[in-house]
């Protein structure tokens, strides 16, 4: 198996104050051998209490019987997240940032193999 082709996406949040703030991205595609990861690719802290997480919260893909099947991962929550997912037939994925008192910059690139 080989790599294809590859796809970058960003997404950032920001949050001067002490409650949470999350933003989710949604991908759509064909059924496509994929593996996707996230990345922190920067983050400033605006107090002590600063934090950020990063992950992907869930995945569709084609069964063998061309039904759709699904994974809801766990979320956002240290240290459960989900950074990475390889699937053989992945037709969605959703990726996300959490803040708290900090800006952060996160990557998510997916990985085509065939």
């Amino acid at each position: 198996m080989e790599l294809k082709g590859e796809e970058v996406y960003t997404g950032w949040a920001y949050s001067t104050g002490r409650d949470l703030y999350s933003e989710t991205w949604s991908v759509d595609m064909p059924p496509s051998t994929a593996f996707v990861k996230t990345y922190l690719c920067d983050h400033v802290l605006f107090g002590e209490n600063g934090s950020v997480e990063i992950g992907i919260l869930n995945i569709r893909y084609h069964l063998p019987d061309n039904s759709d099947g699904r994974v809801n991962l766990p979320g956002l929550e240290w240290p459960d997240s989900v950074k990475a997912w390889f699937n053989s037939n992945i037709t969605h994925f959703t990726f996300a940032i959490k803040v708290r008192q900090c800006y952060a910059l996160m990557s998510c690139s997916v990985g085509y193999w065939g």
